[in-house]
């Protein structure tokens, strides 16, 4: 192989890795970001009391908070397929992983775990809180009052994605916290 074409190989290898990270942290941002907006949507709706429905600023916090979900699934998918092509791309290029360490490994694997349990959560928000959630919502109606039992069922319901969305948070933050050690061994 000539000079000439190694020097190739590596520019491609820091091409495909430049933009394979670029994606990697937008899609990371966009995941922590969802549940961090989420979370400051519903402390504020929370200022105006959890007694009543207010219907039009309910709605409308609906609409946001059953997309949400959706899009962070999205963005974990990025994730996953940009973090299995990291290896993949260095694979590619060198025949082998290069430079892999004992805590690569350990702090890979804790990112994978951490990525899974964000991922459960989502797609159990997609598939059974949204859905509660929006079903008895859609009972509701504007300028009338629903029944007591009802509106302290939409809360319970809005409590428990609440503490989905905190548990995501707290993942997500995690994975943002240990990624830069990867850089360090």
């Amino acid at each position: 192989m000539t000079d000439h074409a190694i020097g190739r190989g590596r520019v491609m290898e820091s091409i495909l890795y430049t933009v394979n990270l670029l994606l990697h942290i937008l899609a990371a941002i966009g995941c922590a970001a969802a549940p961090f907006y989420q979370l400051r949507m519903v402390k504020m709706r929370g200022a105006y009391g959890t007694d009543n429905v207010l219907f039009p600023l309910d709605d409308m916090i609906e609409r946001i908070l059953s997309v949400q979900p959706r899009l962070c699934l999205g963005f974990l998918a990025v994730l996953i397929a940009t973090g299995l092509a990291f290896p993949v791309i260095d694979y590619g290029f060198h025949g082998h992983l290069s430079q892999v360490t004992h805590v690569d490994w350990i702090v890979g694997t804790a990112k994978t775990v951490l990525t899974l349990a964000g991922t459960g959560l989502v797609v159990y928000g997609i598939k059974v809180v949204d859905p509660r959630i929006q079903g008895l919502f859609r009972t509701f109606t504007p300028g009338v009052e629903p029944p007591q039992e009802d509106v302290a069922r939409f809360w319970a319901l809005r409590r428990s994605r609440k503490k989905h969305c905190q548990t995501c948070f707290a993942i997500a933050l995690a994975i943002l916290v240990i990624t830069p050690v990867l850089r360090f061994f």
